[in-house]
C-alpha cells in the first residue's frame, strides 16, 4: 500500500514539474530554437563543469578528464577513456549523477 502511495506521489510531482517546464517553453519558433541550441547546451556544459571538480579531485584526474567523463555521463556516451577506480570516486559519480538528473 505504501509503495503505491509513494509511486502516485512521484507521478503527481512529475506532472507538476512538467507543467512548469511546458509553461516556460517559448511560443515562437525562434524562441524554441534559442532554447534548444543555446540554453540547454549551455546549462548542460555548466553542469558538467561543476560536477567535474569533485570527480577530478576524488580520482586525482586532470580537470579535463573529469569534465569529459561527466559530460559523457550526461550525454550517455563515453567521451574519455578514464573511469573511476576508487570507492570514493564511485561515490562521487553516484552523487553527481543524481544531481544531474
Amino acid at each position: 500500500g505504501l509503495l503505491i502511495v509513494t509511486a502516485a506521489m512521484g507521478v503527481v510531482a512529475q506532472m507538476s514539474l512538467i507543467a512548469v517546464f511546458t509553461a516556460a517553453i517559448p511560443s515562437t519558433f525562434a524562441g524554441l530554437l534559442r532554447l534548444l541550441v543555446l540554453y540547454i547546451p549551455a546549462s548542460l556544459t555548466v553542469l558538467a563543469l561543476v560536477t567535474a571538480i569533485p570527480i577530478a579531485v576524488a580520482e586525482e584526474w586532470s580537470f579535463s578528464d573529469g569534465f569529459f567523463y561527466m559530460a559523457g555521463a550526461i550525454a550517455g556516451a563515453p567521451l574519455t577513456g578514464v573511469v573511476p577506480k576508487t570507492a570514493a570516486g564511485c561515490l562521487v559519480v553516484v552523487i553527481c549523477t543524481c544531481c544531474e538528473l
